[in-house]
């Protein structure tokens, strides 16, 4: 699950519903998305990616080596325009081997700006 950092330059957090793994945007208006996650793959080859999806499209990729058993980050952003009711979704895969392991506390952070 998503534990995002959600608000806008004046603090406002009207924006936007969260419902799964869906963040959708109830106010139209400009949307920066930044995050870093770390993990842990049990695979020594192959890569582990992430991608950003806008209404099920993808828009934005990043990919890593697998971390062979240790911690690693992943990071991506995008940012763009987005209209009330569009949606953002994030999702994990590996190209070989899993993720074995999830930061969620303080090394790992999600965070989305919006702008009117």
């Amino acid at each position: 699950n998503i534990e995002p950092i959600m608000k806008n330059r004046s603090g406002v957090t009207d924006w936007y519903s969260i419902s799964g793994d869906k963040v959708t945007i109830t106010k139209s208006g400009t949307v920066f998305l930044t995050y870093n996650q770390d993990i842990i793959t049990n695979g020594t080859s192959g890569y582990v990616y992430t991608i950003v999806y806008v209404n099920g499209t993808a828009i934005s990729y990043q990919l890593i080596s697998n971390t062979n058993n240790y911690w690693d980050g992943i990071h991506n952003s995008w940012s763009g325009y987005l209209n009330t009711g569009d949606y953002i979704q994030i999702n994990y895969r590996c190209a070989s081997g899993n993720i074995t392991a999830w930061d969620h506390n303080v090394w790992s952070n999600y965070s989305f700006l919006w702008f009117k």
